[in-house]
């Protein structure tokens, strides 16, 4: 088979390297990592995930059975691509918009986003929005901005700030849009967990 290189993360989504896939069937898989401290790093570790570079079609999750020289040799593969649509999330807050669509006069309904996830988006709105429309929204949190459908399940009024919170699912997501999704979550992730480091430092250093 044609080499593929993939990107190998930790179980949080952490990446830790790109790597040479040398073959793949249902149960076991096997790599190339060139990097010794990644290698040894990942020797200590029951589990990783990893997807192809070009794309994300899908993401799997495989336990780590041995590392012997450069290979690197995982089992127990499992498609984790649906799990992660709804567990990997991240608490974000930016203003975007809604529109109704192939409504014979689309308005802009501002919006708040509370979270995403690769699944779909919490947000809030002053507007009492249908739960039967399917509407579209610009995600910014993305390289280059894109729209995506969206279709509400579950709607929620917030007395305390007189806005309603909607929990929204993404509908007929392309691969290349997840792709850009999760890199966006991912970069998100990373960032926050930098700043919990930067903050339990401070703390210690303060004790």
């Amino acid at each position: 088979m044609r080499s593929e290189n993939y990107i190998i993360f930790t179980q949080d989504n952490v990446k830790l390297c790109e790597a040479e896939l040398i073959y793949i069937n249902i149960d076991r898989a096997a790599f190339i990592i060139d990097s010794v401290i990644t290698l040894t790093k990942i020797s200590r570790m029951e589990k990783i995930r990893f997807h192809k570079v070009e794309d994300y079609p899908e993401m799997f999750e495989a336990e780590v059975y041995q590392v012997k020289g450069e290979k690197l040799f995982v089992e127990n593969l499992k498609n984790i691509t649906a799990q992660l649509r709804s567990d990997l999330k991240v608490r974000v807050s930016y203003k975007s918009s809604v529109r109704v669509i192939d409504s014979a006069s689309p308005l802009n309904i501002n919006i708040q986003s509370r979270d995403i996830s690769c699944g779909g988006i919490c947000f809030q709105a002053e507007q009492d929005l249908m739960t039967t429309e399917l509407y579209e929204t610009v995600v910014p949190i993305t390289q280059d901005p894109i729209i995506l459908k969206l279709r509400i399940i579950r709607k929620v009024f917030d007395k305390e700030k007189n806005v309603y919170v909607y929990g929204a699912r993404f509908v007929e997501l392309k691969h290349n849009e997840e792709r850009m999704l999760r890199q966006a979550i991912f970069r998100l992730q990373m960032i926050a967990r930098k700043k919990i480091k930067v903050k339990e430092k401070q703390n210690e250093k303060a004790e």
